[in-house]
């Protein structure tokens, strides 16, 4: 069943987190590409104008000048003086873009990108142009010299003089600077989604991991309930059925047994969902000490055990708690160190404050705690090898008082005794 919600989870998670990934590079990519083109449109725009200008300051134009005004800024470089084509234009490489040549100058070719510009005695129109063929191009038609028409009229005008300059610069460089920015962005996205996936796993198999283990220690708790119960009711079913001398009072003796499990076990269930409340009052830490001190003396000297309480010179504050709750804890313990302390050992109950907090202790000198049960006694039906007989103890008291601390935002902790045996500390706050 976890595996399955593990799985599904992970993916809801990740097709989020994904999706938002996805989207948010999109944008990041559209405003970045939009970006660089009009850097390189600007920049293109900005080179023409100074490519104008040097061609106005020049008295002669040469076919080396020209040819180094190709190598210069990757052009290729169409002129005509008073419609005349220069013989540069006849270059092999530029002929093979005659076609293209007429078509971007006749009179009908009205591109929808183009920006006319101006500079000094020079008037240029800059377009982006795209071949059939998919071939890109950067392309620039000027009018170099006062008096002439617009780069619109063109060679066609029959009565101006001055150059017409045609420019035409392929955009495969900044096209496969486009493309590997977007192989980037889809390499990066992957391998983010990959991470997020992952993270996915691990998150949520760790935010399953107190819901897999409630329902683990709900189906344990059950089972243990189930055998706890299962040996009292085979005791009833058996006196029922024989009818032993005085089976009235084990039947009566087995059905307390019961009762006591019953009451425990819903008294945990209650404060581990919060539906038995805390009500916090002032406390008199001695006085409920005292208390408490007077109730179980006589049953710890009845099996021979000595119970001493220490209290501080100095009287202790109140402390805001439940007053029943603390009892029960302190009750816990307290039983708990009768039982398991033989005869003529020695009980002692305490209580002193620190800065911050009010602190009871119970200790005693029995047979203590095995270190490796430590870890333990506050897990639920768990008793040591050392009190599996004993009927009197279910496994419960220790996780109840636990709780009971919990819900005062207290701590309750086990060590051994100096000397031998146990001792319990309760920690609340002031």
């Amino acid at each position: 069943m976890f595996r399955k919600l593990h799985r599904k989870l992970t993916f809801l998670c990740a097709f989020i987190t994904i999706i938002i990934l996805c989207v948010f590079a999109a944008i990041y990519l559209y405003m970045s590409e939009k970006s660089l083109t009009e850097a390189h449109n600007l920049s293109f725009q900005q080179d023409m104008g100074s490519l104008c200008s040097s061609l106005e300051q020049q008295p002669i134009i040469t076919f080396q000048y020209l040819l180094g005004l190709e190598q210069t800024g990757s052009y290729m470089l169409f002129l005509w003086d008073n419609k005349v084509p220069l013989y540069f234009n006849q270059l092999e490489e530029h002929s093979l873009l005659a076609d293209t040549v007429q078509k971007l100058l006749a009179e009908d070719f009205q591109p929808d990108n183009a920006v006319s510009l101006e500079r000094l005695s020079t008037k240029y129109t800059v377009f982006y142009y795209e071949e059939k063929d998919g071939s890109p191009l950067d392309v620039c038609i000027a009018n170099i010299y006062s008096g002439q028409l617009s780069a619109a009229d063109h060679i066609d005008a029959q009565d101006e003089e001055g150059l017409l300059l045609l420019v035409l610069s392929p955009r495969t460089a900044f096209n496969r600077q486009l493309a590997s920015q977007r192989l980037w962005y889809v390499v990066l996205s992957v391998i983010g989604c990959l991470l997020l996936s992952l993270f996915a796993w691990i998150f949520t198999g760790r935010l399953l991991l107190p819901v897999k283990d409630s329902h683990e220690k709900q189906i344990q708790f059950v089972s243990d309930a189930s055998h706890e119960l299962r040996t009292p009711l085979a005791v009833i079913r058996s006196c029922i059925s024989v009818q032993p001398p005085n089976y009235e009072n084990i039947i009566q003796s087995e059905c307390v047994h019961m009762g006591r499990l019953i009451e425990d076990m819903l008294t945990l269930t209650g404060l581990e969902n919060n539906t038995r409340s805390i009500e916090k009052v002032p406390v008199e830490p001695d006085t409920l000490l005292l208390n408490l001190y007077e109730q179980m003396g006589p049953l710890a000297a009845g099996k021979g055990l000595h119970l001493a309480v220490k209290l501080p010179e100095i009287a202790i504050p109140r402390f805001p708690a439940d007053p029943d709750r603390v009892r029960q804890v302190l009750m816990i313990l307290i039983q708990n160190a009768i039982s398991y302390t033989p005869a003529d050992g020695h009980i002692s109950l305490a209580v002193f404050q620190t800065p911050k907090e009010i602190v009871y202790q119970v200790a005693d000198n029995g047979i203590g705690i095995p270190d490796i049960d430590k870890k333990h006694v506050f897990e639920r039906f768990y008793r040591s090898q050392t009190s599996h007989t004993d009927k009197q103890h279910f496994g419960l008291g220790l996780c109840i008082a636990q709780e009971i601390m919990h819900a005062h935002n207290g701590k309750l902790s086990v060590e051994d005794t100096p000397g031998g045996g146990t001792t319990f500390t309760c920690h609340f706050l002031k």
